[in-house]
């Protein structure tokens, strides 16, 4: 760690812990908030859980869905991306209205989407009165749970 600002503040941490040592405990006796030893819950169930709340944050969080969006058909020339992104204002203007969604959360995921999108290298259908339906019902219903959980998603397929 030697010229790393890592080695001052292991230094720092060693400090602290010595002048600990030499010091007796505030609180020496009293109730126990949470004992360990009686957790019947394994570290498995634990990261499980945060797999899941925290799906959202990982890149291909969406994939499985544009998959099957940008899947169903005949495909076409142009990309879902640029698709996409051509849809974007209409789709936006359509779901604030009907779901009362904040503008800047509905241009966020929509702006997820088509990054996406560009990453998996999608390709738009040929038919695309069927692929808007597809997609303002996917956004909308993403949306609405957004605004009744906070999450954009109820459940992560595991």
């Amino acid at each position: 760690y030697e010229g790393w600002k890592a080695l001052e503040k292991l230094e720092y941490v060693h400090a602290l812990m010595v002048e600990a040592r030499e010091n007796t405990p505030v609180v020496a006796k009293g109730r126990k908030v949470w004992d360990a030893s009686r957790s019947r819950r394994t570290l498995a169930k634990h990261y499980a859980a945060k797999r899941k709340l925290y799906a959202e944050d990982f890149p291909d969080f969406y994939d499985e869905d544009l998959r099957r969006i940008f899947g169903k058909q005949d495909v076409g020339n142009e990309t879902a991306a640029a698709v996409l992104r051509r849809l974007r204002q209409p789709l936006l203007t359509a779901i604030v209205h009907w779901t009362n969604q904040r503008k800047y959360t509905v241009d966020m995921l929509i702006r997820r989407l088509i990054a996406r999108c560009r990453e998996l290298n999608l390709r738009a259908p040929r038919e695309r009165e069927q692929l808007t339906l597809e997609l303002a019902s996917y956004l909308a219903a993403m949306v609405t749970n957004h605004l009744h959980t906070g999450r954009f998603k109820g459940s992560v397929r595991q």
